[in-house]
């Protein structure tokens, strides 16, 4: 967010950087012009695990937003290792063929932009993950910073 909002003027969020940016009802609402959402937060964790042990929330996610004809572009972050989901990129992948053939449906193009958060020691390891993902549609990054540009150049040409 903090790379993007020069740019983009507003970023609405669970976790916002401006008080007048916060998105109510997060988990529950729909997202505004550019959205973050932040899924560890508070907001999706109650009651239920976090992502990176559950990443069902998420990707249910994915595809929802697909269906808004104003959705662009979805950044997301796969995170891996020990500790994590046994293959967090299963369901994100699943998700990412879905949301791309919904907007290709309704004769749109759907980008997603992707980074992996690990290492290749992981038990998921970071090559076979960032693979999966590319194969479902996703362009893969190697940092959240690069990921965040891309983004930009996207949204600055639409």
């Amino acid at each position: 967010m903090k790379l993007l909002i020069g740019s983009m003027g507003h970023i609405y969020s669970n976790i916002p950087l401006k008080a007048e940016d916060k998105l109510e009802n997060a988990r529950n609402g729909k997202s505004r012009e550019n959205t973050f959402l932040d899924f560890g937060d508070d907001e999706f964790t109650v009651g239920r695990p976090h992502p990176m042990i559950d990443p069902s929330l998420r990707a249910e996610r994915v595809v929802e937003e697909a269906k808004d004809p104003e959705t662009a572009v979805i950044l997301v972050d796969c995170v891996i290792g020990y500790g994590s989901h046994e293959d967090p990129a299963k369901d994100l992948s699943d998700a990412i063929r879905k949301a791309k053939e919904l907007a290709a449906k309704e004769g749109r193009y759907l980008s997603v932009v992707a980074t992996v958060c690990g290492t290749e020691g992981d038990p998921q390891n970071r090559t076979a993950t960032s693979l999966q993902l590319a194969g479902a549609g996703a362009i893969v990054l190697p940092s959240n910073a690069q990921a965040a540009r891309f983004v930009e150049l996207i949204t600055k040409n639409l």
